[in-house]
């Protein structure tokens, strides 16, 4: 396999991909999916078939144990019976093994290309992230309601609430697990197309998030608009939010990007040059 650097991001960003599809919080298309499994269930045997590779003889081990078995029948007065065939099997096991490894090498390698080059990031986001997020967003919605003049950082009160107010609550407790994949699986396909002018993905989330007072370039614990708390956050977002908060693929950031300087520039502190003594 190609121990190529961007080679290896790419694949990172497959499996990434992958594992958030097999755990249902999003659908890949059909043949992409197959292909991913595919080239997976490959790497597995080529995995397994170079553990199984360490675990056999060497044919250098095996030709020093003949080699002793000839001196022992020898110190005997005998001649080792069937020595050219066991050679031959020896040579013929190494070869079968050798010609078997390089087979799933070639396989993985042509199953790893194929999906590279039938993978389209904007399609992933487009056809797969974008309508799971859709759909993500509509049940934060519907949860909101029940949920409301809850505390919902502390799961403590939820146990003895109404039926209703539960399944709100254990509603939004799945919406941050599967909001989280949804990001995670963004980032990834973002991987897989060249770099955006939004190098820091500073419009990966929001469309416009100056207008929700969101600091950009800070740290990530620095104080933000939104509660610290996962879900929260997440009615947050429902609530202050809606039509700004996105799952853009890298063109639909870079627009973003440049609507936003264009409508900030005005309003940005400019640079000062420093002034130095004697000049």
């Amino acid at each position: 396999m190609s121990t190529d650097p961007a080679y290896r991001v790419q694949r990172a960003a497959l499996n990434s991909i992958l594992r958030g599809a097999e755990a249902g919080h999003y659908q890949l298309a059909g043949e992409l999916h197959a292909a991913m499994l595919a080239e997976k269930r490959i790497a597995g045997q080529v995995t397994e078939a170079r553990a199984e590779a360490q675990r056999l003889a060497t044919v250098g081990d095996v030709t020093a144990g003949l080699a002793g078995d000839v001196v022992a029948a020898a110190r005997r007065g005998e001649v080792l019976a069937g020595l050219a065939d066991r050679v031959a099997e020896v040579e013929f096991a190494a070869r079968c093994s050798e010609l078997h490894r390089g087979i799933l090498d070639m396989a993985a390698q042509k199953a790893a290309m194929e999906v590279l080059h039938a993978v389209s990031a904007e399609r992933i986001i487009r056809e797969s992230l974008v309508p799971a997020f859709d759909e993500l967003l509509a049940a934060v919605a519907k949860a909101a309601g029940p949920l409301k003049g809850h505390d919902v950082t502390d799961a403590g009160p939820f146990l003895r609430a109404p039926e209703g107010v539960r399944r709100a609550y254990t509603s939004l407790q799945d919406a941050v697990e599967r909001y989280r994949a949804l990001r995670v699986a963004q980032t990834a396909a973002l991987r897989l197309s060249p770099p955006t002018t939004d190098r820091a993905h500073w419009f990966a989330e929001f469309e416009r998030p100056d207008e929700l007072e969101v600091r950009l370039g800070v740290a990530p614990d620095h104080p933000q608009p939104w509660p610290s708390n996962a879900a929260a956050r997440l009615l947050w977002i429902v609530d202050k939010a809606q039509g700004n908060v996105w799952m853009p693929d890298g063109s639909r950031m870079d627009d973003a990007h440049a609507a936003w300087d264009q409508r900030t520039r005005s309003k940005r502190p400019r640079p000062v040059g420093l002034v130095v003594a004697g000049l």
